[in-house]
């Protein structure tokens, strides 16, 4: 007898084939609702600009401010609190779909197992541990939000988020400029909505602009309605002045146009235009590295990318004392003392508070062995969406590639991995988990041909 239904990476279960048997769309069911408040939490990524507005000023900073990252005031943590208290009571009628797909996505769990693990040897043990601990919840409730949304209201979820951010960022923009815009970088008028940081109100947007593409819209009404909500998008994302979120929008466009075309070629010639396209990119690429400092004075922009190049070079100092386990995870920066304060010396950036770089930011958290995981993770994810772009052109295919690659790019822009309050890190496992599903699902038809 055949035990494949017992190892499947994604066991079936009751809460999901009723969802599938009575479509029902997401806006109306009010467990969308429910979620949809620690969904936004995650997308202002644990902090909304209104509880920043006191530090919203040319003092604070271009990086951020050290001492904020070890000092959270009581109501700070009543809303963490709150916000994961509020997922607790979504997961518990799911306790035992979760407690599975947990137990058979051992190499999804192995990264933020890591993370918890770390608390052994961490810098501030208490804080990781917690912070570990949140990251596990913000996992469960991405599985969570698989097991009881279909594919399509997954997608009406996200755009409902969407369009709560788009209300809630143009309201603090219009009425309450000193919180909606942002005042902490040399940019008059910064649009930065409900979140902390315009580069943040940007990046997210992003991810919250593709997943409307994938929804059906049947009346002009719903068509018209489509239109105003990516064109509010993306003049929020125009307002924020950022150029790390104007990039990362235009490539995520062009990336997503590139594949189509791609996917409209067979055989030899979708071979070729793959070949030649990654020899171009990597000419490009190497160009651009070798000849940076020229083109970024050409442009009128700053040679060490507002001093990252600078940053980089600096944090690789603490890593070397501690590279394969690193200093507990979310425990470097934890105000201005010991290594991190060191490294912001060295800078001269006394407000430093981030390696701006997804990779050296997870090698200072968990070490060598935690990068090892995060690059076989996305290795693994990269090699699940690229199989399921080959074979079909479903309404969700443009949201995983998407999340997929942003998820890569964003690491080389600054971003952080599997960061705590994240909707970045729910937003990679809902996507994994729906192409482990998919190609669990294939496998077992194969077995039955």
């Amino acid at each position: 007898m055949s035990t494949t239904a017992q190892t499947a990476p994604f066991p079936p279960s009751v809460e999901l084939r009723s969802a599938q048997a009575a479509p029902i769309a997401a806006w109306r069911l009010v467990e969308s609702w429910i979620a949809i408040i620690p969904l936004l939490f995650l997308t202002v990524r644990g902090t909304f600009s209104i509880e920043g507005a006191a530090g919203n000023n040319q003092m604070s900073g271009t990086y951020g401010t050290m001492m904020a990252s070890s000092v959270s005031s009581p109501r700070h943590n009543l809303e963490i609190a709150l916000f994961y208290g509020i997922i607790g009571l979504l997961l518990v009628p799911f306790y035992r779909s979760i407690l599975s797909t947990f137990l058979n996505n051992k190499l999804l769990l192995a990264l933020p197992l890591l993370a918890t693990a770390s608390t052994a040897w961490s810098q501030v043990p208490s804080r990781s541990l917690s912070f570990a601990l949140m990251n596990l919840l913000n996992t469960a409730f991405a599985i969570y939000l698989v097991r009881r949304f279909t594919p399509n209201q997954q997608m009406q979820l996200f755009t409902t988020l969407g369009v709560v951010t788009l209300i809630g960022s143009y309201t603090l923009i219009a009425l309450f400029p000193s919180i909606g815009l942002d005042h902490k970088e040399n940019f008059a008028h910064a649009w930065q909505g409900l979140f902390g940081h315009k580069n943040h109100c940007a990046m997210m947007m992003t991810y919250l602009l593709i997943p409307i593409f994938s929804l059906r819209l049947k009346t002009s009404l719903q068509r018209a309605l489509r239109i105003l909500y990516v064109a509010a998008t993306l003049l929020l994302v125009a307002m924020t002045q950022s150029r790390t979120g104007w990039l990362l929008l235009a490539l995520t466009f062009l990336f997503l146009g590139g594949m189509s075309l791609l996917k409209r070629f067979r055989g030899r010639n979708r071979l070729l235009l793959t070949l030649v396209t990654i020899a171009v990119v990597t000419t490009l690429a190497v160009v651009v590295y070798e000849q940076y400092a020229t083109i970024a004075v050409m442009l009128g922009k700053d040679p060490t990318l507002t001093g990252r190049t600078e940053i980089w070079a600096a944090v690789m100092v603490p890593i070397m004392k501690r590279p394969l386990l690193g200093y507990g995870y979310n425990a470097f920066w934890v105000g201005f003392k010991g290594e991190a304060a060191t490294t912001a010396m060295m800078i001269g950036a006394a407000n430093l508070g981030n390696a701006e770089n997804g990779v050296l930011q997870i090698w200072l958290d968990l070490g060598a062995i935690g990068v090892l995981l995060m690059f076989v993770l996305l290795a693994q994810i990269t090699r699940m969406a690229f199989a399921y772009w080959r074979r079909t052109t479903s309404p969700q295919l443009a949201w995983y590639l998407t999340v997929v690659f942003l998820s890569v790019a964003m690491l080389i822009d600054g971003d952080k991995f599997m960061f705590p309050h994240t909707l970045e890190w729910t937003a990679f496992v809902m996507v994994y988990l729906s192409l482990r599903r998919d190609q669990q699902t294939r496998h077992l038809e194969g077995q039955r041909e």
